[in-house]
């Protein structure tokens, strides 16, 4: 038997590297990789260059917004199942990749999560702007920030594996939905006894920010157990997610083990076509443990990190525009791969292309919306005073630019650069990771430039003007809709979408 090589993550990389074959493609991946430095770095010269009118306010939040870093890193990759994948599990199937290779791909892809951008740039931000020391002492600080950030990653991608190998047994899912009912329930008792903010209050990510805070004064001495710690910490972080990534890919799950056929009623008969291909639509991305895993994660964690932190409706107003973007990456930005390999068979239906471009265009809007006006609404629980008039214009405002725009966005590239998806398995993508990396900064570009449109309209004082940008964005959404939905109309176009989507 030929031995198993030491290092195949480089290998991995260098093929998937040579499976891009667009040199343009090629460009914008350098790109990509080297702007998160760029982002890094600019956030934290914007910040330094800001008056220090409200550091302490700052200093005190960020604790918090460190804590739903934590979070978020804890919930993606179990929506995720395991976290992102270099490859689809069936590619590989006859290679002897080692688990601890899956688990440090998982952790290299774990920057392709777009609200894990933001996050990691917020706390930079943070960290520079509460640190008032000058030159490059703010460096170490910065470091250190990055190293919990690091550690954080790896425990809870560690976490992501052992969860997923408990929920391979009956009794291992009746486990984790009872641990996490109970976290739910603690929670929801602490808001409603409103102890939220003291217990936020007390939150021992401060310790961090001390650390950090030695870093910047030079205090190595008193820095270096901490830093130890972390290290230490993000090792066995490394260790046990390996082993825990082998446990959970050797349990052989007993739902496949289980009689699959069960009777089922027939759904009553959609009054037209239209309606019928919509239902098709929602019933194929309910039936993905991705989709369904991502659409819940996004409905849920911005708004409660939101309402934790307790946002005013001048910082909402960027919100929703990030979770429509999050929520477009789920399957939109290749809506088509829904019909998998029945798109030969939907093809072949009575019906014009006009409504399968439709209802595919309806069931990514209603995705985009409902996730988008779910976390404004948690988020808005607990933003203080009453919204004026304007600020709800703006807030609602941007919630439909973005979903409009996001919609639009998803829909042209759907039809310009259809991909073979199944989403079947709990890490599937609807596109190749470099791909997904390239369309989350597209996703995102967007929709933080619409709330910035939106927060400076709301300075205005009158909810006509957001009002006003909300017509004249959503026109302009509506004919890039027009356009796409021209471009699938033509017959070679709709006969490559639906061969790349049914068979690659």
């Amino acid at each position: 038997m030929t031995a198993v090589p030491r290092s195949q993550l480089r290998p991995l990389l260098r093929l998937r590297w040579t499976m891009v074959r667009s040199p343009n493609k090629r460009a914008g991946l350098v790109a990509l990789l080297a702007g998160f430095p760029a982002l890094l770095v600019l956030g934290s010269v914007v910040a330094r260059l800001l008056p220090r009118t409200d550091q302490t306010g700052i200093l005190l939040v960020t604790p918090t917004v460190m804590l739903g870093f934590i979070l978020l890193a804890f919930a993606a990759p179990l929506a995720a199942g395991g976290g992102n994948e270099l490859y689809p599990a069936e590619q590989l199937a006859a290679y002897p990749i080692h688990p601890r290779t899956q688990f440090a791909a998982s952790l290299l892809l774990a920057p392709l999560n777009l609200a894990w951008v933001i996050q990691v740039l917020t706390m930079v931000a943070f960290t520079s702007y509460v640190f008032i020391d000058t030159s490059f002492r703010i460096i170490p600080a910065l470091l250190t920030m990055l190293g919990f950030v690091v550690v954080v990653t790896f425990v809870a991608q560690a976490f992501a594996w052992t969860i997923i190998g408990m929920r391979q047994t009956h009794t291992g899912r009746w486990l984790t939905w009872a641990f996490a009912g109970l976290l739910a329930a603690l929670a929801a008792l602490s808001v409603v006894s409103g102890r939220l903010t003291e217990l936020l209050d007390q939150n021992p990510l401060r310790g961090i920010l001390i650390l950090a805070l030695q870093a910047a004064e030079g205090r190595w001495l008193a820095w270096l157990p901490g830093a130890a710690t972390m290290v230490l910490v993000g090792g066995l972080g490394f260790l046990v997610g390996s082993r825990a990534c082998a446990w959970a890919l050797r349990r052989t799950p007993d739902v496949a083990l289980e009689h699959g056929a069960r009777p089922m009623d027939r759904r009553k008969e959609a009054p037209n076509a239209f309606r019928q291909l919509v239902r098709t639509d929602r019933a194929s991305v309910w039936r993905s443990t991705a989709l369904r895993r991502g659409i819940y994660v996004l409905a849920l964690l911005p708004g409660v990190v939101a309402a934790a932190v307790g946002l005013d409706w001048a910082s909402l107003v960027l919100l929703p525009g990030l979770v429509a973007a999050g929520a477009g990456l789920l399957f939109g930005v290749n809506a088509f791969c829904l019909d998998g390999s029945g798109a030969l068979w939907l093809s072949s239906l009575p019906h014009t292309s006009r409504l399968a471009f439709w209802a595919k265009t309806r069931v990514v809007l209603e995705i985009c919306a409902g996730a988008a006006f779910i976390a404004l609404a948690a988020g808005g629980l607990r933003s203080g005073d009453l919204p004026t008039s304007t600020q709800l214009a703006a807030a609602f405002g941007a919630a439909a630019a973005c979903c409009l725009s996001v919609t639009a966005s998803c829909m042209g590239l759907s039809v310009r650069s259809p991909h073979r998806a199944d989403l079947s398995g709990s890490r599937d993508t609807p596109a190749p990771p470099a791909t997904m990396a390239a369309y989350s900064v597209r996703m995102a570009s967007l929709t933080t430039f619409t709330g910035i449109g939106f927060s400076l309209a709301a300075l205005a004082g009158n909810p006509l003007v957001p009002l006003g940008l909300l017509l004249a964005l959503g026109l302009l959404a509506t004919r890039r809709l027009l356009i796409a939905a021209r471009q699938y109309s033509l017959p070679e176009v709709r006969a490559r979408v639906t061969a790349t989507v049914a068979a690659g």
